[in-house]
């Protein structure tokens, strides 16, 4: 499988480097979602002291582009495979909309702090939509 839950596996990393191409490509939308987050870490910083809720959505924030990746890398396809695909596709899918369901709960419950998950949430949600793009394409097989 590799180091680091294969995403350090060669495989893994330039699936990487293919999200990344994507986010890189459109880099007036992430710009603007990077200000969103230090804007975010400001308010974190200099407002009340943010609740557990606040804490999953960072955690999952960080962590969602990473597993969905890892789906990518553990399920990717092979042409005497194509079944597999269909397992790894809703794989993907299921691990896709848990990350999603967390995020939207933990905004929901952040309080006083919903702006600043809310910010994190969204950057978020365009890496992790970059990175469930190409393990979507590296599992079915079927690349662009």
């Amino acid at each position: 499988m590799g180091t680091v839950f294969g995403v350090m596996d060669p495989y893994g990393l330039w699936l990487l480097k293919q999200a990344l191409s994507g986010v890189i490509g459109l880099f007036p939308v992430t710009i603007a979602l990077l200000f969103g987050v230090g804007v975010a870490i400001l308010r974190l910083l200099n407002g009340e002291r943010p609740n557990w809720a606040v804490w999953s959505v960072v955690l999952i924030a960080i962590a969602s582009p990473f597993a969905l990746l890892y789906v990518g890398v553990s399920w990717r396809a092979t042409f005497d495979e194509i079944p597999a695909s269909d397992v790894g596709r809703n794989i993907l899918n299921a691990v896709a909309m848990t990350l999603l369901a967390i995020m939207v709960v933990g905004v929901a419950l952040s309080g006083k702090n919903r702006l600043a998950s809310a910010l994190i949430a969204a950057a978020s949600a365009w890496f992790s939509f970059w990175a469930y793009f190409v393990s979507v394409m590296s599992v079915t097989g079927s690349w662009l």
